[in-house]
């Protein structure tokens, strides 16, 4: 509104100047003129960001506003912590323009309830095609998470797979190649077997987010929810309760897996804390440590020289399935809908400035991600540090350019309902009797009813 103000002032002071031109009162003519926006008496314009990371990723967030802000005049970052994704989700959704802020960070849960409300945000896409911003730097799996035909929704941030950390000196002792013999859930249960044969107290834990079911389910080329997998329009259903289809079938093999672990003791029982598990594999009472690969950062210093530690991305289910590619988690930044223009361009150019070699690299070696351009991964600074540290993250960011591109997680309006069912799901499998078969249809169950009930809500 103060820049209106201003405008209209401008627009009157000059038909006043050409008044008293027709007038004979006039002066220099260039006094009159109004120019480009570069003309504006209230540049610099403050961008608002709230991001949601912590430790060394809002420290270095930090470091690359005043980067940003020392390299240009036009724009002043104000970055501030906006809570978790679930608390920036719930105060962007019930915002207003004039409340909010011009940039948001929300994870890939998160976003699926924001991309069903465009009202909220500006696809970034408008930006790209106004700069002839070349994206295609970006690596290939995240382009299928955050984009719709082509069309970018937001900037991502972070980049994580699923997958598992392992002890490479207990595996190659007992004749297991992680790379050639782990490609699988199945695969994992007959390692297990071999390891708990040998003294491996629980060889496995298992990771209670639904991205250790989800994650798989997509790697192994399979839908689980109608539209398109949710891409197309709001999923009206799930697929996993049709009787012989492949969503089914991997479900029931998933929930098989966890119930004979349980049954033959090779994993460390579910609902330990990450922390908890975390501390078996140091000790090596647990040899394969399903984790989010953005925590190597942690477990690597835990496990210091004790061991030579590997990580391998998201396994199938299913052994013998092909492994079509990775989805990605991590967070992202939206363009929120302010109505000023002039900010989100603002806003645009410090995100054109974060996806700079130097920012994706920095960021990634910060804070655990994988960076989230292949030239950025490519770097001789971030080739350097994953060559010292952690040689095999090479081989997530292999598989995340392989991916194909109808490889994503389901996008779920309704994911906090889904998250939370994979987990009870989880532990019902470890800890009810009921068949693998039975668990499934009431999954398929309770998924439906969310879904159901997102649309009467919502419709």
């Amino acid at each position: 509104m103060k820049s209106l103000k201003k405008l209209l002032a401008l627009m009157l002071a000059f038909v006043m100047v050409l008044a008293l031109a027709a007038c004979g009162g006039g002066g220099d003519d260039e006094e009159g003129e109004i120019g480009g926006d570069d003309d504006f008496d209230d540049y610099p314009l403050t961008i608002k960001v709230w991001q949601c990371n912590t430790g060394n990723g809002q420290e270095y967030l930090a470091s690359a506003a005043a980067d940003f802000n020392a390299s240009q005049d036009k724009y002043i970052i104000d970055m501030s912590y906006g809570g978790s994704y679930q608390d920036v989700l719930l105060k962007i959704s019930t915002s207003t323009k004039d409340s909010r802020p011009d940039i948001f960070a929300s994870d890939t849960e998160s976003m699926y309830p924001i991309l069903a409300n465009q009202e909220l945000f500006v696809p970034i896409q408008t930006w790209i095609d106004k700069d002839g911003y070349d994206m295609s730097h970006m690596i290939t799996n995240l382009a299928n998470t955050y984009s719709v035909d082509g069309v970018w929704q937001c900037m991502p941030l972070g980049n994580t797979v699923t997958g598992f950390f392992y002890n490479d000196d207990v595996l190659a002792a007992n004749g297991i190649d992680a790379r050639a013999d782990l490609n699988s859930y199945q695969e994992i249960l007959e390692a297990c077997r071999t390891l708990k044969a040998a003294g491996v107290a629980h060889p496995f834990y298992m990771h209670s987010s639904s991205g250790f079911y989800s994650f798989p389910m997509t790697a192994q080329g399979i839908q689980y929810v109608d539209n398109n997998n949710g891409k197309d329009a709001v999923p009206t259903r799930c697929l996993i309760g049709d009787e012989g289809g492949e969503a089914y079938k991997a479900t029931v093999d998933f929930f098989q897996f966890l119930k004979t672990m349980t049954e033959e003791d090779l994993m460390l029982p579910f609902g330990t804390t990450v922390a908890d598990g975390r501390a078996e594999f140091v000790n090596q009472n647990c040899v394969i440590y399903s984790e989010f690969i953005s925590s190597y950062h942690t477990v690597v210093t835990a496990v210091a020289d004790a061991f030579t530690t590997g990580f391998h991305e998201c396994p199938t289910i299913t052994k013998g399935a092909a492994n079509v590619g990775q989805c990605t988690g991590g967070g992202c930044f939206f363009l929120a809908n302010t109505g000023e223009d002039r900010r989100q361009e603002g806003a645009w150019e410090f995100m054109k400035f974060l996806m700079q070699d130097e920012y994706t690299a920095g960021f990634a070696e910060a804070t655990g991600y994988l960076p989230t351009t292949i030239t950025g991964f490519e770097s001789a600074e971030y080739q350097s540090f994953i060559a010292k540290e952690f040689p095999t993250a090479k081989y997530s960011i292999e598989a995340q350019e392989n991916t194909s591109a109808d490889c994503y997680n389901a996008w779920l309006p309704m994911f906090s309902d889904f998250h939370q069912l994979c987990r009870e799901y989880y532990s019902k499998a470890c800890t009810e009797s009921k068949s693998a078969e039975e668990l499934t249809v009431a999954f398929a169950g309770e998924v439906d009813e969310c879904i159901d009930f997102w649309h009467a809500s919502n419709d």
